[in-house]
Parts: C-alpha cells; structure tokens; sequence
C-alpha cells in the first residue's frame, strides 16, 4: 500500500475521519499522542497575539506574519534535528509566504527580509524549547483558523499540509524502509493533529496526490 495512503488509513483508525473546526470559545486541540483535547486558549485576537509574543517572548511582533510556517518547524523538529532537505522546504515556503504578504498588501513592505531571515534563525537553525513551541503553536492556530469556513482557509490549510507531507518525507532517516516506516509515530501524530485542526478530512492527503 503507498505511504500516504497507509497513513489515510491509520488516520481513520484512530478516529481521525470527521473533523471538528475549533471556534473562538474551545481549541479542538488534542496532544501529539492523540489523547484527550488539551486546555490551550481559544482562538485569540491579533493585538492579543502580537502582545504574547513582545510582552512574554521578547519576539518581534511581526512574527505574527509567519506563524503559518510553525506547523512546518514543528514537523522539521518532530525527531530533534534539522537536515538540510526540509530547511530547504521551509525557506521556500517563507519567501514564497513573504511575496503573498507583499501582494496582499499592494506591494507594501510587511516584513523585511532580515525579519524573515532572523525568525528563520531563531527557530528552524536552533531548536526552540518545547514551551515555546507549544505557545507559538497555539498563537499559529488563531492566525491560520481565523479564516475558518472560508475559501481561504481551505486552500491554506491544505497548503500548511502539504508542505508538512514534504518534510516528513523528506526526514527519512534510513533506506530501505519498511511499510509504513517512512513517517516516524510522532511526525504521523502531528499530522493526525494539523489535520483536525485545520478541520481537513483524511481524505486531504489522498488528494494532494
């Protein structure tokens, strides 16, 4: 059976065949090994974004610009290292995100280059600790579901997933793999979790095919 639709499968076995969108008042957040939903806030408002991130993390507020790459650094991270093909990826997916930034903006400068490059620095080159991802995850929840239902939103979401594919198949850490070995169980479980976030059915991964 192909990788891609082994996992299908075993997003389906585990419960993963509907999805349910989270709204403003809960998160539909469930932890990494698929337990039960975890008590992360709803989803939250710019200004209050912008305010964790200079407040509590001493980041820069325009980094709210890229938390959509979270789930990407996430996945990158998901067996602690960084390998040169999914860096790759995620630098990629940056510019291509910066140049959509600068559309949307009819040409307006949102964030410089250097911006990019020292958010890139900061947490695809270092290993962010685990509490700060878990913060920046949640804070890239409310920016990428904030679009929820939208036309939008499903063409994000299912390009946040893509990209997630890319690098997950691109970790592989040793040849020949055996059936369902190209995935690791933790880069599969962060899949489970972005897919039910991001309220797309299993089926999202067959189609990308």
């Amino acid at each position: 059976m192909p990788e891609t639709l082994s996992l299908v499968s075993e997003v389906q076995q585990a419960g993963g065949s509907q999805t349910v969108c989270p709204s403003s008042g809960s998160s539909g957040h469930r932890n990494a090994e698929g337990g039960k939903p975890m008590n992360v806030p709803a989803i939250l408002s710019r200004q209050e974004i912008v305010n964790i991130l200079e407040m509590e993390h001493g980041l820069n507020g325009g980094y709210i610009y890229l938390l959509e790459l979270v789930p990407l650094i996430e996945m990158m991270w998901a067996d602690g290292r960084n390998q040169d093909g999914e860096i790759r990826i995620i630098y990629d997916y940056a510019l291509k995100h910066l140049a959509e930034l600068s559309r949307e903006a009819a040409g307006e400068e949102i964030l410089t280059v250097e911006e990019v490059n020292e958010f890139l620095d900061r947490f695809v080159h270092q290993r962010p600790s685990l509490e700060l991802l878990k913060t920046l995850h949640q804070l890239a929840r409310s920016v990428i579901c904030e679009q929820d239902g939208k036309a939008a939103h499903k063409q994000r979401a299912r390009t946040i997933l893509e990209q997630c594919l890319d690098i997950a198949a691109a970790a592989v850490t040793h040849y020949p793999f055996g059936a369902g070995e190209r995935f690791m169980v933790r880069e599969k479980a962060l899949l489970r979790e972005l897919m039910e976030e991001l309220c797309l059915s299993p089926d999202a991964i067959r189609e990308i095919e």
